[in-house]
């Protein structure tokens, strides 16, 4: 892999790669970066790229169905705490992070990473399924607090090129 100062490693394919190594924790965190954020999505695309963030956990050829979860766990890793994913205007981001304690633990997660980029399923069940989910987590910004904060965004990126930008 080619790699320049002050710039993260970049992968013969384009790739960029950003890792971090905790010596003191015996652990590495591990992340993809996907250029894919809302700012991105046009109205019959709102939304898309934090779904296909949602049903990436929900199998790839490697990890079908909830495998995925099921053997990060094994490694004693915790869903929210250490696997997880966010999308942002810019960015739709899948970070990893994972004890160094057995031999396949990093390997692993590298392979979980792999399977994201590569090698997702999107099964038309699941896709029913994760509906739910996100609407759900859509409700949450109809109480107080998620008004308040969609107030604050607004008036925050007014004028901006983040304006009416909503992961």
């Amino acid at each position: 892999a080619e790699q320049h100062m002050y710039e993260r490693p970049v992968l013969d394919n384009g790739l960029r790669v950003l890792s971090s190594w905790m010596p003191h924790t015996r652990s590495v965190s591990i992340c993809i970066f996907v250029g894919a954020g809302s700012r991105y999505e046009n109205d019959p695309q709102a939304g898309l790229s934090h779904f296909v963030e949602h049903m990436l956990f929900n199998g790839t050829v490697g990890f079908p169905g909830n495998t995925l979860t099921q053997t990060l766990e094994g490694f004693g890793m915790q869903v929210g705490a250490d696997v997880n994913a966010y999308t942002t205007c810019e960015a739709t981001v899948y970070s990893l992070s994972v004890a160094l304690d057995g031999a396949d633990s990093a390997a692993t997660a590298f392979d979980v990473l792999d399977q994201w980029a590569t090698a997702a399923t999107i099964d038309p069940a699941a896709v029913a399924d994760e509906r739910g989910v996100v609407l759900e987590e859509y409700r949450t910004t109809e109480t107080v607090s998620g008004i308040i904060s969609a107030r604050f965004d607004e008036t925050y990126t007014a004028g901006s090129m983040y304006e009416d930008c909503d992961p």
